[in-house]
């Protein structure tokens, strides 16, 4: 029967979800009575417990569930499991309930959001376990909640410093890339030097860049990044001082960068700091500055001028090149020091290496493109010069000639008119002394037009060989033969000398050589030789056979050779030393003589060297490939 309610009506008869839910629990009420110790485990569990109905509704909590939610028991009963859930997620959590129900699932688990009764949200890892009835059909659903709030928030943190750490890695590679990333062609486009100072435009590009970086990788607010250079002027102590040159800001107020980039240009850098904070800085060391307005002096409003700042060493070697200054903007109360972490810390000297590193790379660059420019200019006046010689050379050529059979013609002439003059009675010995000096006036003129015909052989030598037109023409040649010429030459160019030819052999010695160029190389040797010794000593050349190279040497009793003199006398234009030149030997050459015989002997394959010690002479020497060994008689000697 119904059973009649107090205002007379009749309570309707239970519904089957009532009478099962009734009947759990009794039969759980029961339990409890039976077994007290559970009670107490359920209630002091560090962990959420629910009995859950089929319909969602809660049965039954203890009291870890009613201190992470907030609300009272009673008020939990009166709810089902997804008044607990934010609306966007509801649909997914009835579905992952259901499915629990419909699979008979034991122990599944899923992470969700839960609502506190003030509104807030916590996270909470929720297993599920559907326990079945006697007849095997579903009964109630174990819930077990845990707060994973605490986890949920240090994952969020770890995310976020992996999303940092990226961010960071990023901007340390967009860095380096600055390192790399140059367009040379551009940079060519470019002003060779910005208006002030040697800091190049793009060099301030990549100055402006990296400050850019800097304030996104580190977080700062304001960021200055500048370059010192050394002065030459000592400070009043005779301290060393570093002028400072902005190159890029970032993150500060237009107005006041314009004043700062004008105010910093080309001061030093104790202008503004201690000697022990500059020292610091030299040392690698970080640098806290608790104030920068002092930089500021002068303006009217100091609102927004950067603090508490962070200064960072540019070192390339060892040295200061420059600075980078971050400040953070979140200091508070606290010393700057205390703002960054030793993370942060390492970052920002990372950050400042890279940025040295990049505007030192940048200054070479400048450097290279101005001696590749010099260069090109150093070319184009050596190609000049060199075109004018050659010009010169041949218009001194015909003249010289022309001079030169003209005086020829007048030592024969009057050679002739002397030998008359001695034969006939009538002329005296005082017109035939005059004749006389007439002709040694001619003969020294002569020489001297030779040894100008022989210089201006040189300068068009030398320009023929500029432009790789100096031309040999090889055959096969005794170079006994041409030694002896060579001597023979000199020794009538110079009488009053001594040159002594000391061969090894008898027999021909064939190279494959220009007889003219190999006889002018020898003439070579032997002029310096004459130049650079006394007028009473001897000069000896040799002949000899070796290696498979016939070796020709030329030595004097000159006052030798310095170390460093051995190679640059090979060089065009190259002369020793005027003071070391013997007072007998007045006459000077353009120094193009050796440079001219090093030429000769190189395209005719061969070797040339020089061995000297001051005070005991020199050895000038060079070797050719022999022809044909089998021509020697006898083999090597």
């Amino acid at each position: 029967m119904n059973k009649r309610l107090e205002d007379g009506g009749e309570q309707p008869p239970p519904t089957m979800t009532d009478r099962i839910e009734n009947s759990f629990t009794c039969k759980i009420d029961a339990v409890e009575d039976a077994q007290c110790p559970f009670e107490v485990i359920f209630e002091q569990v560090a962990t959420g417990i629910a009995y859950v109905a089929l319909s969602s509704q809660l049965l039954r909590v203890n009291r870890y569930i009613c201190n992470i939610t907030g609300y009272e028991r009673e008020e939990l009963l009166q709810r089902s499991l997804l008044d607990f859930v934010p609306e966007e997620e509801k649909n997914a959590i009835r579905t992952f309930f259901e499915c629990c129900i419909r699979e008979g699932a034991t122990g599944r688990t899923i992470e969700k959001r839960s609502l506190r009764k003030d509104g807030s949200l916590l996270w909470v890892s929720m297993t599920l376990s559907l326990v079945k009835k006697a007849t095997g059909e579903p009964g109630y659903v174990i819930a077990v909640i845990q707060d994973i709030s605490e986890r949920k928030r240090a994952e969020e943190e770890r995310y976020r410093l992996v999303q940092h750490k990226q961010e960071v890695l990023h901007g340390l590679l967009a860095m380096a890339e600055a390192l790399v990333a140059v367009d040379d062609s551009e940079r060519e486009r470019r002003e060779p030097l910005a208006e002030q100072g040697y800091v190049s435009t793009a060099a301030s590009e990549v100055g402006q860049r990296l400050a850019e970086l800097t304030g996104s990788v580190l977080g700062g607010v304001y960021t200055m990044i500048a370059v010192i250079e050394p002065d030459t002027n000592q400070g009043h102590d005779g301290e060393k001082n570093e002028r400072v040159r902005p190159v890029a800001t970032f993150g500060i107020d237009p107005h006041y960068q314009a004043f700062l980039m004008d105010r910093l240009q080309g001061t030093r850098l104790n202008d503004y700091f201690s000697a022990a904070q500059i020292e610091r800085l030299r040392a690698g060391e970080i640098v806290f500055v608790a104030s920068c307005r002092p930089l500021f002096e002068g303006k009217e409003s100091l609102d927004g001028v950067p603090c508490d700042v962070l200064m960072a060493p540019m070192r390339i070697n060892g040295v200061l090149v420059g600075v980078l200054l971050l400040e953070k903007g979140d200091s508070g109360e606290c010393r700057p020091e205390q703002v960054y972490t030793q993370d942060e810390m390492a970052l920002v000297r990372a950050v400042a290496r890279l940025a040295a590193l990049a505007l030192e790379r940048e200054r070479l660059l400048q450097e290279r493109a101005e001696a590749k420019a010099n260069a090109i200019v150093l070319r184009e006046a050596n190609r000049r010069m060199d075109e004018f010689l050659s010009i010169a050379s041949h218009e001194l050529k015909n003249p010289l000639a022309a001079i030169k059979g003209n005086v020829q013609l007048a030592e024969r002439r009057l050679h002739s008119t002397i030998r008359r003059s001695q034969a006939s009675s009538r002329s005296g010995s005082e017109e035939v002394d005059r004749f006389k000096g007439a002709f040694e006036a001619l003969g020294i003129a002569d020489r001297q037009v030779s040894r100008l015909n022989r210089l201006v052989g040189d300068l068009l030598d030398v320009s023929r060989i500029q432009v790789g037109k100096m031309e040999m023409h090889l055959a096969p040649v005794d170079l006994q033969t041409i030694v002896h010429e060579a001597v023979e030459s000199q020794r009538l160019a110079t009488p009053e000398r001594t040159i002594h030819l000391k061969e090894l052999t008898l027999e021909p010695l064939f190279v494959l050589a220009d007889r003219d160029r190999i006889e002018q190389v020898i003439i070579n040797y032997l002029t310096n030789a004459i130049k650079y010794s006394p007028e009473d000593s001897t000069v000896e050349v040799s002949l000899g056979v070796g290696d498979g190279d016939a070796l020709i040497e030329v030595c004097d009793e000159g006052p030798g050779l310095p170390g460093d003199q051995l190679q640059l006398i090979w060089e065009r234009f190259h002369q020793v030393n005027e003071g070391k030149k013997h007072l007998g030997s007045a006459t000077s050459g353009l120094g193009l003589g050796l440079y001219i015989s090093k030429t000769i002997i190189e395209q005719h394959h061969g070797r040339y060297g020089v061995r000297s010690t001051p005070g005991s002479g020199s050895v000038f020497w060079f070797s050719l490939p022999l022809q044909n060994n089998s021509a020697l008689v006898g083999g090597e000697h």
